[in-house]
């Protein structure tokens, strides 16, 4: 479940290319692991990640700068989509390069096992001792 299926993500991100070179799927760009060495400076937080299947697109539109990267195998998913007008045309990219910093140093979010509680033994009742006659009692 989720925004795509697997199937889908991995035609979107196959290689499109004809001549030989194939930098991008269907509307988007393909990382894969051989890009790590060299990547722009905004993947830079994620380049000891796993880049299998991994892709970006980007966008922009008067007034509005979009980044988003996926990476599957490594199981980080970002977007970015920025106001802005007259700023620097790398805005979106700016801003990815901090959220992938920032996503880098989030802990594991796999669930952790609770160790269970030690449950006290259960008190044994103590067994009754028989009553001593006393000396001067007669028991019939």
């Amino acid at each position: 479940s989720g925004l795509w299926s697997t199937s889908i993500g991995q035609q979107a991100l196959a290689c499109q290319s004809q001549s030989g070179s194939c930098d991008y799927g269907a509307g988007w760009g393909r990382l894969t692991n051989s890009g790590r060495s060299n990547p722009p400076s905004w993947l830079e937080p994620v380049t000891d990640e796993n880049w299998t299947d991994g892709g970006e697109h980007a966008g922009f539109e008067a007034g509005s700068q979009t980044q988003m990267v996926v990476f599957p195998q490594a199981g980080i998913y970002a977007s970015v989509l920025s106001n802005t007008d007259g700023n620097s045309e790398e805005v979106a990219q700016t801003m990815i390069k901090e959220v992938l910093a920032w996503v880098k140093n989030l802990p594991d979010a796999s669930p952790t096992p609770t160790p269970p509680t030690p449950t006290p033994p259960t008190p044994t009742p103590p067994t009754p001792t028989p009553p001593t006659p006393s000396p001067d009692v007669f028991v019939c």
